[in-house]
């Protein structure tokens, strides 16, 4: 079972004491909510080969799927443009 945070008397509030956590002190970077605006969603469907050769991949270069996909995306484009 895994180990639950102590209760100690600054994470404990009487009944009708509580308030909500203050606001984070850091706004979300400017890059994070652009990113949110302009980009599109797609679904890819793989097989399972491709599926596991991709998750390997990832992994072993610490990259996300999305990162991945994006790069050979563009590399695809730039050669068939």
């Amino acid at each position: 079972m895994a180990k639950s945070t102590p209760l100690t008397p600054d994470l404990i509030a009487r009944k009708g004491e509580a308030a909500p956590a203050p606001e984070a002190a850091d706004p979300p970077s400017a890059k994070a909510t652009n990113r949110s605006v302009t980009r599109k969603s797609l679904t890819v469907k793989l097989d399972p080969k491709r599926y596991q050769r991709l998750r390997r991949y990832a992994f072993k270069h610490e990259t996300s799927h999305q990162e991945v996909l994006v790069e050979a995306l563009d590399a695809f484009l730039v050669q068939n443009a």
